[in-house]
């Protein structure tokens, strides 16, 4: 880099190295000239090569803290373990030798201790954690669907404000592919599957800030199968596990030794060790960026977009059937100003974009859902959205209850139920209500939501269909999306 004719950096790369990206900041001199020329230049042999973004501004030294005299926007670490289920942490039931770093953060940190997701698999939900939409009015309700353009995400509203809005993910359906590149500056896809890369790449990006405010967003399937155990995430178990129940459950054509009961006790225990192997690696990144003060004004926000079930109701995966187990997540919020407590006001993903922009101090389109969970709420119901082929559900949940009904408009407010529990007394969800006989709620809840329900089924805009190419379908294949 060249300031009219005097070299004020210079960075050598290797050939056959891979793509490599490397951040630099480098103090100009002080003295105004408005006729100055900053110059980039290659030497060498032909290769690809792109500078990103320079800015020029103000020196700082770090992010400025808040004083009382001025509002300075934090930067926000939107952190998504994808199909991390809730009670992985002892807050929302879990055994606490799981994920003890997540464990001491909830204890420093605002926690909601009802949260759920508006699906139980990745794409919707996701899509509406970022939009403030829900999956019918954003339409990234199958595969081949992908966000529209018209839907405005959180890194955008950041963006035009101010904010280095950057992003890292294990790719998938969390991709360009699928619109999720909306907004973000910078936004990096891994297809690895190494939480130590992912957790590198987003150090890097978070500690490049020039002193601006950055909104960082980084998704993991860490826990989304394959399942892997250990920080070398090794497959070995599973494997070995999938072995024995072809060989040994009745189901798949075994000697009927291994009960799938069984098998899938095997297989929850493999997917612990891998959120206690998150846990850690997690623990170890956020313990390195507030030693060296990159999160001193920094909000970080850990949550997840569903569970996933172990035979609770005779399955094993997301997806199907809105079961706690599947869209129950945790939500937990840190940062300076956001004292420790217990939350009990309901939330859901669909509140995360209100919530970050309320953070920031800036305002909120007009057509995004949610409500900023950090003011004072009272409680209201929470919407889950299942879209099958054969048919599309909703569930809702309000003081305790819970229901299964028809997406459809007329229906609900006729009082149109498929089943209902009452999680207070029924929390694992074994004794359904089938019969308005049995119970005057369900119907009730039904009829009372059916006008919001029938506005969030009606799209914002058209949903761009999606092409994918043979290794982004082979991607999805290997984490059990696809044929």
């Amino acid at each position: 880099m060249w300031l009219d004719e005097v070299l004020v950096l210079r960075h050598p790369q290797a050939i056959g190295d891979g793509a490599s990206c490397a951040w630099h900041r480098r103090a100009l001199p002080p003295e105004p000239r408005a006729d100055a020329r900053l110059r980039f230049r290659l030497a060498g042999p032909p290769v690809n090569a792109a500078f990103l973004l320079p800015a020029i501004g103000p020196a700082e030294d770090g992010p400025a803290a808040p004083s009382s005299e001025k509002f300075h926007p934090p930067s926000i670490v939107l952190f998504l373990a994808d199909t991390f289920r809730a009670d992985n942490l002892s807050l929302y039931g879990g055994d606490p030798a799981t994920a003890p770093f997540l464990n001491d953060l909830a204890g420093r940190s605002a926690r909601f201790r009802r949260a759920w997701s508006p699906s139980a698999w990745t794409l919707p939900a996701q899509a509406t954690m970022l939009t403030g939409l829900y999956p019918g009015q954003h339409g990234a309700t199958r595969r081949g669907l992908g966000l529209p353009a018209e839907a405005t995400t959180i890194a955008e509203l950041l963006g035009r404000h101010g904010y280095r809005t950057a992003a890292v993910t294990d790719s998938g359906f969390i991709s360009r592919s699928f619109g999720f590149d909306q907004g973000f500056q910078f936004f990096h896809e891994r297809r690895d599957w190494d939480l130590r890369a992912t957790l590198a790449e987003a150090k890097e990006l978070l500690q490049a800030a020039e002193g601006r405010p950055t909104f960082l967003f980084v998704q993991t399937y860490r826990t989304h199968t394959p399942y892997r155990i250990g920080e070398d995430e090794d497959r070995a178990p599973v494997r070995a596990l999938l072995a024995d129940v072809r060989t040994h459950c009745t189901e798949w054509g075994g000697d009927g030794t291994l009960s799938v009961l069984e098998a899938a006790t095997r297989l929850e225990r493999i997917y612990r060790e891998g959120a206690r192997a998150l846990d850690a690696g997690l623990g170890a990144w956020f313990r390195d960026l507030q030693a060296d003060g990159t999160l001193a004004n920094a909000v970080f926000l850990f949550t997840s977009d569903h569970g996933e079930e172990f035979w609770e109701h005779g399955e094993v995966g997301h997806g199907g059937t809105h079961w706690e187990e599947r869209i129950r997540i945790p939500l937990l919020a840190h940062g300076p100003g956001l004292a420790p407590r217990d939350i009990w006001s309901a939330a859901t993903l669909a509140d995360l974009p209100r919530t970050i922009a309320g953070l920031a101090g800036f305002p909120v389109p007009g057509n995004w859902e949610g409500r900023d969970l950090l003011a004072e709420l009272e409680d209201r119901s929470v919407l889950s959205f299942e879209y099958q082929a054969q048919q599309e559900r909703v569930t809702i949940l309000r003081d305790g209850h819970k229901v299964f009904g028809p997406a459809d408009e007329a229906a609900l407010r006729a009082g149109t139920f498929h089943v209902a529990f009452d999680l207070a007394t029924d929390p694992a969800e074994v004794r359904p209500i089938l019969a308005p006989g049995e119970a005057p709620w369900p119907a009730e809840l039904c009829r009372g939501e059916a006008a919001r329900i029938g506005r969030l089924l009606r799209p914002v805009a058209a949903s761009p269909a999606v092409e994918l190419g043979v290794e982004q379908e082979q991607h999805l294949r290997d984490i059990g999306y696809g044929p």
